[in-house]
């Protein structure tokens, strides 16, 4: 089961919708891609590489 929050910019400032799209991807696309694509998004993966994060993947 997956939740959708919508949620919208708080302008029409370009940053804005970049921020707000950010937020949707960590809190909306993040786990449902692995559910409906079957693999993590590569937005995730930049992640975790940002983050230190390594992940051992196993066909």
């Amino acid at each position: 089961m997956d939740c959708f929050i919508t949620s919208y910019p708080y302008t029409c400032n370009p940053d804005d919708l970049i921020l707000n799209q950010q937020q949707m991807r960590h809190m909306n696309w993040y786990a449902s891609d692995v559910q409906v694509r079957g693999a993590y998004p590569a937005y995730a993966k930049r992640m975790w590489e940002d983050e230190g994060v390594e992940l051992q993947m196993e066909p």
